[in-house]
C-alpha cells in the first residue's frame, strides 16, 4: 500500500467510538467501525424507547404521551450548541401505569418532583443512534471479527518489541517493523508446524498399535 493510499473504513474497539471521533470520521467522509455501547437506565425504559415523530418532531413514551422539544444550549468541541430537551408533565407521569418501568422511585426525603420524565438529546444524537443501529447488524458483526484477527497479530508484534522504535530514522523503522512481522509470522508457521507434526505422530502411533492388535 502506498503512502498516498485512500482509507475509507477504520476498525477500533469502543473507546474509538466516542462522539467526537464519529463527528471527525463523518466530517472526513470515511466509515468507523467501533463498538456503541447500549444505552441502560437501571433496567428503565432508555432514550430510544421514546422514538421522534418525524412529522412532528415530537417524543413519544412507551405509553404513548407526546413531549415537544425544548431548545438548551449546552457546550460541545470548544461551541456552545443548542441540542434538544424532553420532558413530560409530572401528573402525566405520575398517572401512567408504566411509571415504574420508567421512573427512578423517589427517596423518602427527597423534594417533590417538578417535571416528568425527561429525555436529553446529545449534539451528536443523530451520529450515536446511527452507531448503536449499525453494531446491530450482521454485515458490522463480520466485519468487526476480521478486526480481532488483526489485533491478535498487533499484539503480537508488540510482544516482540514493536511497540518503541530502536532506531533513528524512518527508513530504519520501517526495516525494524519488516523484521519484527517476519519474526512473529516465522513463529506463527512454526506452532502451526509443530501442531501438524503432532498430529502425523498421533496417527502414526494409532495405526502401528493397529497393526500390533
Amino acid at each position: 500500500m502506498g503512502d498516498d493510499a485512500e482509507i475509507v473504513r477504520t476498525a477500533g474497539d469502543c473507546a474509538y467510538g466516542t462522539a467526537s471521533n464519529r463527528r471527525d470520521f463523518a466530517d472526513a467522509d470515511r466509515e468507523l467501525d467501533a463498538k456503541q455501547p447500549r444505552l441502560r437506565n437501571g433496567g428503565r425504559f432508555t432514550k430510544e424507547q421514546f422514538p421522534v415523530d418525524p412529522a412532528t418532531g415530537e417524543r413519544v413514551c412507551p405509553a404513548g404521551h407526546r413531549a415537544a422539544p425544548k431548545r438548551r444550549r449546552r457546550r460541545w468541541r470548544g461551541e456552545r450548541v443548542e441540542v434538544k430537551h424532553y420532558r413530560w408533565p409530572l401528573a402525566t407521569c405520575e398517572s401512567c401505569p408504566l411509571r415504574d418501568q420508567c421512573m427512578k422511585p423517589k427517596p423518602p426525603d427527597a423534594k417533590p418532583r417538578r417535571h416528568g420524565r425527561t429525555v436529553s438529546e446529545h449534539p451528536e444524537e443523530r451520529l450515536l443512534a446511527a452507531a448503536r443501529e449499525q453494531v446491530r447488524s450482521p454485515e458490522f458483526r463480520q466485519r468487526y471479527r476480521r478486526r480481532t484477527t488483526v489485533e491478535h497479530s498487533l499484539a503480537r508484534m508488540v510482544q516482540l518489541g514493536a511497540r518503541q522504535a530502536r532506531y533513528i530514522g524512518r527508513m530504519k523503522t520501517e526495516f525494524q517493523w519488516q523484521l519484527t512481522a517476519a519474526i512473529a509470522n516465522l513463529t506463527k508457521a512454526a506452532a502451526a508446524l509443530v501442531a501438524w507434526l503432532t498430529v502425523l505422530l498421533w496417527i502414526e502411533n494409532q495405526e502401528r498399535a493397529v497393526r500390533a492388535a
